[in-house]
């Protein structure tokens, strides 16, 4: 995949200036950015000059949770964290597993893997009360996506893996960083 190139011109973005304009727009033709390029000079004319909706901008009006003084091991821990849940209509339920990274499916399935393990991806149908090893990844879970056809991504360092579920068999293989949008699009 292309170099994150956020990262490596945030100087630019933080008004520091920009030592050699040349390397960037190099970098831009060599990880062929020109469409996020063209997308954030968009974007930043229409916010620099007011001329984006307001209504489309996302306000974030709540406080966020936050927790100063109290410990985990504090009697009144559990009962802090669901009244801030609450005030914002939401509740919690404590889990007996570690989920690192989970997938909650439309149909309630879960997909993800669990702390410390985290190269193992499970499914469970029953809310977590059972589990099934789906696949042993050789690096850690980044992250886990299901389409709407039910084929499963799985981000891995330096690899995307495509899982299409289906009788008893899982069919794994790497997804070329080219191939990724084809895949997408044939969903």
């Amino acid at each position: 995949m292309g170099r994150d190139l956020t990262k490596r011109y945030s100087a630019l973005l933080e008004k520091k200036g920009l030592k050699n304009p040349l390397l960037l727009v190099r970098d831009i033709y060599e990880y062929r950015k020109f469409s996020e390029v063209g997308s954030f000079i968009v974007w930043e004319l229409l916010h620099r000059l007011r001329l984006y909706p307001k209504k489309k901008y996302l306000s974030l009006n709540s406080e966020p949770l936050t927790l100063k003084t109290q410990r985990l091991d504090d009697p009144e821990f559990t009962s802090t964290i669901e009244d801030q849940f609450k005030s914002r209509g939401l509740s919690i339920a404590r889990v007996d597993r570690d989920w690192k990274v989970l997938f909650i499916k439309d149909d309630k399935q879960l997909l993800g893997c669990l702390y410390p393990d985290d190269t193992d991806l499970y499914k469970s149908v029953d809310g977590g009360e059972s589990l099934v090893l789906l696949e042993r990844f050789p690096e850690r879970i980044k992250s886990i996506f299901v389409s709407s056809q039910d084929t499963v991504f799985v981000c891995v360092k330096g690899a995307v893996y495509l899982q299409k579920c289906g009788r008893r068999e899982v069919v794994r293989e790497v997804v070329r960083p080219g191939l990724f949008r084809e895949l997408l699009q044939a969903q």
